[in-house]
């Protein structure tokens, strides 16, 4: 038994089948196109309820590396760039974050396309835990009052409280809207 519902405006697919109930995205917004991606969607779920799988496709690492770059038509050319020296490097056993962030993002496009793949995962992937602190009152206010000059101390408050990146504020634009007796700065990234 299949059922289309939706879920902040995505359309999801449920399936049931002996007591199991497997649900999944279908990635759209529109209901139509969720209505005829749903047919194919389903029999993959029925597939995985009843034990039938097909076997992946073996992809060779240079088709996959070459998919993967071009399969963003939004990434610049210094984007592709990046991925393609980063996913060598890792590939020549030169391990770092930076490598092995590029090539975790190749590692889950090649899963959600259902690829087999000879890329090795990055080390120690699978146990690094974020470190989730903020500064107590105490200790941003101590940051800010030994801070000087006064506009740096104005770019560590709104670097604070917004969690924009040196970078991201550096590269900001200031705009000035005037109203009626009334004079406000906003400030919008350059694009």
């Amino acid at each position: 038994m299949a059922k289309l519902f939706r879920k902040n405006r995505t359309w999801y697919l449920a399936v049931s089948f002996k007591g199991k109930r497997i649900r999944r995205s279908l990635g759209t917004k529109d209901k139509r196109n969720a209505a005829s991606l749903s047919k194919n969607v389903e029999m993959n779920i029925l597939r995985e309820l009843l034990g039938i799988s097909k076997k992946p496709p073996r992809i060779s690492r240079k088709i996959l590396i070459k998919e993967f770059l071009d399969h963003n038509e939004n990434w610049n050319r210094a984007t592709k760039e990046w991925y393609e020296v980063s996913i060598r490097q890792y590939l020549n056993k030169c391990y770092n974050s930076s490598y092995n962030k590029a090539v975790n993002v190749l590692l889950n496009y090649a899963k959600h396309k259902g690829y087999e793949h000879d890329i090795p995962s990055p080390p120690n992937v699978k146990n690094y835990k974020p470190r989730l602190r903020t500064f107590s009152k105490e200790e941003m206010s101590l940051i800010v009052n030994q801070t000087k000059p006064y506009q740096f101390k104005q770019f560590v408050r709104f670097a604070y409280h917004t969690g924009a990146r040196s970078g991201e504020i550096r590269c900001m634009k200031k705009k000035r809207y005037y109203k009626i007796n009334c004079n406000r700065q906003i400030w919008s990234a350059v694009t």
